[in-house]
């Protein structure tokens, strides 16, 4: 199929590189989308829910949703934030091991894709991804 249509093949592509990433985390116990908050969360913390949906152009039921996953295997604690409605989200110890953990593999795994894609998708690709995703935010789209 070779459909004309940006999101189609954006959301195709996407489907493929996470069913990519899903599998070189499989034996960590983990997906792309667990170890994606695992990174924001060691990037930026302590963060609200909020930032951190923002951080990763999530919306609330998919951020929520994304968070009790890692809260329930106890790689993120919730504590108190600034006010009476506000979290704050930061590694626990497990969290800070997974993350490591994780981020070796990932990071093996981009190693593999990048050189799949060596003469065949250009790093030229990669920054207009970056390109157009910056396009959207400025376009309030996300």
């Amino acid at each position: 199929m070779n459909h004309r249509c940006t999101v189609y093949r954006v959301r195709r592509l996407s489907r493929q590189i996470t069913q990519l990433y899903n599998a070189a985390l499989k034996s960590h116990g983990l997906k792309i989308t667990q170890l994606s908050v695992l990174t924001a969360v060691h990037d930026l913390q302590p963060l609200t829910v909020v930032e951190m949906a923002r951080a990763l152009t999530l919306d609330s039921t998919t951020a929520s949703r994304a968070l009790k996953s890692v809260v329930k295997e106890g790689w993120i604690e919730v504590g108190p934030g600034d006010d009476d409605r506000s979290k704050l989200l930061r590694l626990t110890e497990a969290g800070q091991t997974k993350f490591e953990q994780a981020s070796k593999a990932r990071n093996a795994q981009e190693e593999k894709f990048r050189e799949a894609l060596n003469g065949r998708v250009s790093d030229t690709f990669l920054n207009d991804l970056n390109g157009a995703s910056a396009v959207l935010r400025e376009l309030k789209v996300g």
